[in-house]
């Protein structure tokens, strides 16, 4: 969203209310209490302004500063003295003595409509008043009129031009939308230094939407070298003025210790700031940290309700969050049915999660219906962007002919082996079976099957450990070792898989003493994760 605010109210930022003498109504409230007065337009106390009743005289004796400044009190004072038609008539007596500051407040009321009935043209008059008296906020005002075609044709020549003479009479915002041009390419080649130049002149001069773009920048290396500690320096700045996108990138950067030490605590708590501005991405960051007890205490039902929260703005990543505490049972009574169809709304929006989370319930009929070929549809996107769940699935469903118009051995071993250098280990598994196996027409190579089955061993699964064991005792597609099989049943034995105690238990009399405290060695060197010491 613009914000156009005239340089000398540091005044601008806030603002205030008292009566005209043509106005006056003997039946009118008293003034608001001075410290009111000077909470609204001097919150920092650095203006000295005078007390509430001189400056009311100044602005009734012609005092054009004065006279901004009871229009910034009526416009934003939060008492019952707050009375914009006042305060506007204030800004137009200002105006009138060609008071620049009240001259580019006008012209912004009246093109947002803020106050008074929106008019592109009255709001182009007062900024070309105030650009005439030098006023940077009154050429960036016509820039963006000019820019957005606001009762003009849109001409972004002329836009970048007003912008150009906004920038050069030093206004934070002319030289923010002179770098949105330059970034984006409208009406101007796109330079990316350029853009960054820009951003960072209004930055220093406290343009919080600047500093953003400035981090933003430094962050993907968009215009400049990336720097990631230099990218959370500026979007510090940006933060520390509230502006919610930095906060939400600011939380991300301590999550994951980008260009800082990872800090949960200091992540939850800008995500929470950003999530209060209704920020989607942020209420579904702080939901999952939340969720995990991560930075915060750990309480599925409030990762629910912020999930919830993004969800309805939208936000398909939220939804399928959402989705699956319903599909889990986490925090919320388990419902498949309504999983569903939260998910569908994610699906619509292409999400690859809820797609591939979709298959499968469609596939095994979960809270729905089942329909294979729906599963299928919803499976390969996601399974040709390389998502390996997507991947083993098809390859299951090709496999067993589940949706498919047969068994097809040789197409399920081309998806396992996709999800397999993905880093799916059952699929490595998956993959070593059918090499050993035939299984669907799949030609045998037992030599290759055990280097498939040593992959997923390698990777921890028990069923997978018990197979290269079996091999290796029989010698089967590679040299008999019964001191490594032996070995390979013990950790798949660990690992819960009791056959694979069976199998030890009647292979240990085939080996001597010896034998059996090299493998029972080998056993704690695999369990250990050295496994390719042998």
């Amino acid at each position: 969203m613009r914000r156009l605010v005239a340089p000398l109210a540091l005044l601008m930022s806030c603002c205030v209310a008292l009566a005209l003498p043509a106005h006056a109504d003997e039946t009118e409230e008293a003034p608001a209490p001075v410290h009111d007065f000077l909470d609204i337009v001097d919150p920092t106390g650095e203006l000295g302004i005078p007390e509430f009743d001189a400056v009311a005289a100044k602005a009734q004796e012609g005092d054009a500063e004065a006279m901004v400044l009871l229009g910034v009190y009526y416009a934003y004072t939060e008492t019952a003295s707050h009375d914009i038609e006042l305060a506007i008539r204030w800004y137009e007596s200002a105006a009138e003595l060609g008071n620049v500051d009240a001259l580019v407040n006008l012209g912004r009321r009246y093109l947002d409509g803020d106050g008074v009935d929106a008019d592109a043209s009255k709001a182009k008059d007062y900024y070309t008043q105030a650009a005439s008296l030098g006023s940077g906020d009154g050429a960036d005002g016509l820039g963006w009129i000019h820019e957005h075609g606001l009762g003009v044709p849109v001409d972004l020549e002329a836009a970048r031009t007003w912008y150009q003479r906004g920038a050069a009479y030093g206004a934070a915002w002319a030289m923010f939308n002179l770098g949105r041009l330059y970034k984006d390419g409208l009406g101007v080649d796109a330079d990316a230094a350029k853009a960054v130049e820009l951003f960072t002149r209004a930055g220093e001069l406290g343009n919080a939407d600047a500093a953003y773009e400035v981090g933003m920048a430094h962050l993907v290396g968009f215009g400049v070298k990336a720097h990631d500690l230099t990218a959370v320096t500026w979007l510090t700045r940006a933060a520390e003025q509230d502006h919610g996108r930095a906060m939400l990138e600011l939380g991300s950067a301590y999550k994951a210790g980008t260009g800082t030490k990872k800090n949960a605590s200091a992540a939850s708590l800008w995500f929470a700031r950003a999530a209060e501005q209704g920020i989607a991405e942020a209420q579904n960051e702080l939901g999952l940290l939340y969720l995990e007890g991560d930075g915060v205490p750990k309480s599925e039902k409030r990762a629910n309700e912020l999930f919830l929260k993004a969800a309805k703005q939208g936000l398909a990543l939220a939804q399928y969050n959402l989705a699956m505490s319903y599909r889990l049972g986490r925090g919320v009574t388990k419902n498949d049915a309504t999983a569903v169809r939260i998910l569908e709304r994610a699906v619509r929006q292409e999400n690859e999660l809820a797609c591939v989370e979709l298959g499968l319930m469609l596939l095994d009929g979960d809270g729905v219906k089942r329909d294979r070929n729906r599963a299928r549809q919803l499976l390969e996107p996601a399974a040709e962007r390389g998502d390996v769940v997507a991947l083993r699935t098809l390859g299951d469903m090709h496999l067993n002919g589940w949706g498919t118009a047969s068994r097809d051995g040789p197409k399920a071993l081309e998806y396992y082996v996709a999800a397999a250098r993905g880093g799916d280990i059952p699929s490595a598994a998956q993959v070593g079976h059918l090499l050993y196996s035939g299984e669907g027409g799949v030609p045998r190579n037992l030599t290759v099957a055990v280097d498939w089955f040593r992959l997923a061993a390698e990777g921890g699964l028990p069923i997978a450990q018990r197979r290269l064991g079996v091999l290796l005792r029989d010698g089967a597609g590679v040299s008999r070792d019964l001191v490594e099989a032996y070995a390979w049943f013990t950790v798949a034995e660990a690992n819960g898989d009791s056959r694979s105690g069976e199998a030890r238990a009647s292979l240990a009399p085939r080996l001597g003493r010896s034998e059996l405290a090299r493998a029972r060695t080998r056993a704690s060197e695999l369990q250990a994760g050295k496994a390719g010491t042998r």
